[in-house]
């Protein structure tokens, strides 16, 4: 049997979700520093789709601002761990049956390990875990080698003679 003959050209397969999507919303949750299985998941699409949607500038646009949002954030609180930072603080105490809330300036020192992350990445020539040594000896020319084996072969030869 012979197949019917489509009248124009239709879509196959499932339709996109595509314009349903804000990409506000996109720009919001990808602040939060979702990662992109997560931003899928979140929209009710699979990663392949999330994916294909960056091919859509607007939409890669949306992303790299929220991701932005939320590197600088994170780094912004790493440099405040690494130089240490002081903040106000409500604490509540009770005295004589009555409740007392005062603030309080909370401080913390800096933090060593973040001070160690933040100069490997940002100065890795200085702070780097490997040292580079440049060997500034020359290689000795050939019969300069042989000349001092054969001095140190007389001299084992002399003391073991002896």
């Amino acid at each position: 049997m012979p197949k019917p003959k489509r009248k124009s050209k239709q879509k196959l397969g499932r339709p996109s979700k595509f314009a349903d999507i804000s990409l506000t919303d996109v720009e919001k949750l990808a602040g939060y520093g979702l990662t992109d299985q997560q931003l899928a998941d979140v929209l009710h699409i699979c990663k392949s789709s999330l994916n294909n949607y960056k091919q859509n500038p607007k939409f890669l646009d949306s992303l790299k601002k929220g991701k932005q949002k939320s590197d600088n954030y994170v780094i912004g609180s790493l440099f405040h761990r690494a130089i240490g930072y002081s903040h106000p603080e409500a604490q509540l105490f009770c005295y004589k049956g009555r409740i007392i809330k005062t603030t309080v300036m909370k401080h913390y020192p800096p933090e060593v390990t973040a001070m160690i992350f933040w100069l490997k990445n940002r100065k890795p020539e200085d702070w780097r875990d490997r040292q580079e040594v440049a060997h500034l000896q020359k290689s000795l020319p050939e019969e300069e080698v042989r000349r001092r084996i054969a001095r140190l072969e007389k001299r084992i030869q002399t003391k073991l003679s002896r």
